[in-house]
């Protein structure tokens, strides 16, 4: 198993100690303010992980994201995840 992409911090969930602060959820429970992770090959190739701020309600969600070229900003990217984290109230 590969980990040392962003990927791979979804990937290892179980292992990490993330399961302490967060609840992994399936791609179709996100919503604003979940952490949203991509597997390589998807519309982030290398993966990604971002903080979502706005399902915009056609595939798309505004992120607060970084390293995509221009530092951290706010984007546009598909919402072809492979799931995401939510922190644990």
């Amino acid at each position: 198993m590969v980990t040392g992409y962003a990927y791979g911090v979804f990937l290892v969930y179980d292992t990490s100690g993330a399961s302490n602060y967060f609840d992994k959820i399936e791609p179709d429970q996100v919503q604003p303010g979940d952490w949203c992770f991509w597997n390589m090959g998807s519309s982030c190739p290398l993966s990604h992980v971002a903080l979502l701020l706005e399902d915009n309600g056609d595939g798309t969600g505004e992120f607060l994201s970084q390293t995509q070229g221009e530092g951290t900003r706010i984007t546009t990217i598909r919402l072809d995840i492979m799931g995401g984290f939510r922190l644990k109230e």
